[in-house]
This record gives structure tokens, C-alpha cells and sequence, in this order.
């Protein structure tokens, strides 16, 4: 969809409602593009796709139902059928369409800082997805103090309940963002899996819930792709 508002401009919010099979030709236009750009993801080794899609949050539910989630869907397909895995990434406070999201046929959904671990948790789980996001990129880890990455991070994964998995920040970070508040984030994570680990082993086994498994200053599509050669 975003692709689609690049090419067309914010005219095409009008051609929504004026022009409908117009927009959706295009919208299978850009599907197939994305189709064939994942491909050379997966073929250059990743092992995760992400389609990054933030214009998405400027729309209703029943417009991301109607010229979204279809298009969408084509694109997770193809990345299955290529024994890939897929994510959802949408910027801005995208609370609306967060349902519809999980609905798609995408592996992970990911959010920005705006919207709540919490209720992604509620929508994601019974859909068998995992999710991740809402880590405060600004105003902790551009602005904030050593104090705040860590309470960041454990609150991150307090949110994350029972499910076990990676905590990364989605979205970009600024280029001025100090490697040192990375490292305290990292830090609060590793306090606090150990914690809930100690506490209860059964629940959170021996290495804690949370691994940060990458932790860049620019964050773009490509790092959401890991390497089937090892690197992670």
C-alpha cells in the first residue's frame, strides 16, 4: 500500500472511493513487485521477509480489509511457498487495523512505540503469531538515561507474557543514538530474563525469556532478515 501511495501520491486516498478498481489493479502491480523482491531476499539467504507497510495506519479497518489485507496475503503465500517466513511491520499508531494485521497471513506482527505490547499480545497469540515492537526509540533510547533503557526493556518484556522470543527495536533509530544506552538496553533485558528465570525456571527456563539477538544504530528491511549461513 505504501508503495502504491508512492506512486500515485495522496490522490490515491480519493481513488479509493472514486476509483476503486483502479487502485486495486495497482495494489497487484505492487504485490508482484514485492513478490519478486522477497525472493531476492530469500535467495540471498534470509530467512525472514519483512514488508514494512506504515501509509497502512492512515486507513479504516474495512479500506485495509478491502485494499490491503489481499495484496498482503499474496505476498506472505509466496514467501511460504519458498519455505520462507514473514512479518508485518507498521509504523504510527496503526490500533484500528491492529486485528486485521494479525489476520493476514503474515508469521509476526510488529509495532511502533505508540501502540500496546499488551493488546498485540491478546491479538497475535490465538492467531499463532509472533509479535514483537513498542520499544521507545525516541524518547528512551535518543533521549532518555541509562535508568530509562533498562526499565524499557523490562517492561517490554513483562509484556510479553509466556511467549519466548527475540527483543529487538522495530522501525528506525536515529544515527544519534549513543552505543552506550544500546548496551544498557541490552543490559535490562538480560537482567530481567535471568530474573524471571531464578524466580520461575519452569516458566522461563534456565536462560531467561528474552535474547536480544541484534541491536543496530539503522534499522531497515534487510535486518529482519537473518542468515541461513549462520550469522544471527
Amino acid at each position: 500500500f505504501t508503495l502504491a501511495m508512492h506512486l500515485r501520491g495522496p490522490e490515491m486516498f480519493l481513488e479509493m472511493y472514486d476509483d476503486p478498481e483502479t487502485v486495486k489493479a495497482l495494489m497487484e502491480r505492487c504485490a508482484d513487485v514485492t513478490c519478486r523482491t522477497a525472493e531476492a531476499y530469500l535467495e540471498a539467504g534470509a530467512d525472514v521477509v519483512a514488508v514494512v507497510d506504515p501509509m497502512t495506519s492512515q486507513i479504516s479497518p474495512d479500506a485495509f480489509a478491502e485494499f490491503v489485507a489481499p495484496y498482503l496475503d499474496t505476498v506472505f503465500s509466496h514467501i511460504r511457498e519458498r519455505s520462507g517466513r514473514s512479518s508485518l511491520f507498521v509504523c504510527g499508531d496503526a490500533s484500528r487495523n491492529l486485528e486485521a494485521m494479525c489476520a493476514t497471513g503474515c508469521d509476526n506482527v510488529s509495532i511502533d512505540e505508540n501502540i500496546s505490547l499488551d493488546l498485540l499480545r491478546e491479538l497475535a497469540g490465538p492467531q499463532g503469531k509472533s509479535f514483537g515492537g513498542n520499544l521507545k526509540l525516541t524518547t528512551v533510547l535518543l533521549l532518555g538515561t541509562e535508568q530509562d533503557a533498562r526499565v524499557d526493556a523490562v517492561r517490554c518484556i513483562d509484556a510479553g507474557g509466556d511467549f519466548v522470543g527475540i527483543m529487538m527495536p522495530h522501525g528506525r533509530q536515529a544515527f544519534q543514538v549513543d552505543i552506550q544506552q544500546a548496551k544498557l538496553f541490552c543490559h535490562g533485558q538480560n537482567f530481567a530474563g535471568n530474573h524471571a528465570a531464578a524466580n520461575d525456571p519452569h516458566r522461563y527456563g534456565s536462560r531467561g525469556v528474552f535474547r536480544l539477538v541484534k541491536l543496530i544504530h539503522h534499522l531497515s528491511l534487510t535486518s529482519y532478515c537473518t542468515n541461513k549461513k549462520g550469522v544471527r
